[in-house]
């Protein structure tokens, strides 16, 4: 079986998707798969190959906009393929020109959490959605909806909606596993790495600090990530207001290897977030043997269990909340230990050559053989 990945979205970008492929990519490969990818992006300048941990990546230029523009090239690049595995949250550029290829191809699509995580082009998308997403999603034999809220999203413009599967991503549990964590940490020593931009909210987390001071209990909290959004300096004013410049400190994106001694020295993962496609952080956090707090939405709130790996809050500031975090920063070893032996169980289950399999019975489902 050869397998062609294609996505708007790879190295050297570091993001969900790109994660999410190159693995899918790598593991199936291990399981017997010949899969390469197809990078289809207006900022590349042209044609070019490369290998990637052994996967050979092909990067077409899309001409335009990134939701709409033309990429004359894919059609030759998409030869000697036995399907198609499309990575298109938008359905928009990338399904578009798959089409206009008039490749005959079987293909299946990933969702990736579907593109309302902003609001931005919102009535764009909203056309998009009335005239084109149904027509969009008509050509896939499959849909595999990263999560179950995007299964009910894009189940409501999928006919026949047999063709929809929730097939959630995998993490790369041995990166983030940390070997010789201490029996107890500190629960008030909190960590978020991920894209600074709007919607994770991470002066929810700022806040959180704040009250927490309040009430007689200091965290210290890094923040660490890309400022996609440019918003760090707005961050950090707030922190120097509240005179937390001495619990809370914001970095720039850390290496493996960093991020792997913070891990170590780490017992709370927080998020504020108040969209994900999947949640792949949550669950790398879990690996790592963290507790994560994040808000009590899907699909994050199908990830952690509030008491169990670790809570989940509103983040609107009430009394309730803090009374929960408060709770959460007193508990006592015994708890701890079983809250981050269940956070490393959950995450295990999503461990990538357990999920590589679930993809490649989906492919063998649209090839005709077994289902999946």
């Amino acid at each position: 079986m050869k397998v062609l990945h294609v996505t708007p979205a790879f190295y050297p970008q570091v993001g969900g998707i790109e994660l999410v492929v190159q693995n899918l990519a790598v593991h199936s490969r291990r399981l017997g798969v010949e899969a390469e990818v197809l990078h289809v992006a207006t900022e590349i300048p042209e044609l070019s190959t490369l290998m990637v941990d052994g996967v050979k990546v092909t990067k077409v230029p899309l001409r335009g906009h990134r939701l709409v523009g033309y990429a004359p090239q894919m059609r030759q690049a998409m030869k000697g393929f036995d399907l198609l595995h499309v990575h298109d949250p938008q359905l928009m550029a990338v399904s578009a020109n798959v089409m206009l290829s008039g490749s005959a191809l079987p293909r299946v699509l990933s969702t990736h959490g579907g593109f309302h995580h902003t609001h931005r082009l919102d009535g764009f998308k909203r056309l998009h959605e009335r005239f084109a997403l149904s027509r969009m999603l008509a050509p896939y034999r499959l849909v595999l909806a990263t999560s179950q809220s995007d299964a009910a999203y894009f189940g409501q413009y999928l006919t026949p909606a047999d063709r929809l599967r929730v097939t959630g991503n995998g993490i790369d549990v041995a990166r983030y596993r940390v070997a010789d964590r201490p029996a107890e940490g500190d629960v008030h020593r909190w960590i978020y790495w991920g894209r600074l931009s709007a919607n994770k909210r991470v002066d929810c987390l700022i806040d959180c600090v704040e009250r927490l001071r309040g009430v007689g209990h200091r965290v210290d909290l890094l923040i660490a990530g890309k400022d996609v959004d440019g918003l760090a300096a707005g961050y950090q004013a707030r922190i120097d207001a509240a005179g937390l410049a001495d619990s809370v400190r914001i970095a720039p994106p850390l290496s493996d290897a960093d991020l792997k001694a913070e891990l170590r020295q780490r017992t709370v993962f927080i998020t504020g977030s108040e969209y994900e496609g999947f949640g792949l952080t949550l669950l790398e956090a879990m690996a790592a043997g963290l507790l994560v707090v994040c808000r009590d939405v899907e699909p994050m709130n199908g990830f952690v269990q509030s008491g169990v790996n670790g809570l989940c809050l509103d983040f609107d500031g009430s009394d309730a909340d803090l009374a929960r975090l408060a709770d959460f920063v007193s508990m006592d070893a015994a708890r701890q230990q079983a809250m981050r032996a269940a956070s490393i169980a959950f995450a295990d289950t999503y461990d990538w050559p357990r999920i590589a399999e679930r993809f490649i019975g989906a492919y063998r489902e649209v090839l005709g053989g077994a289902p999946a």
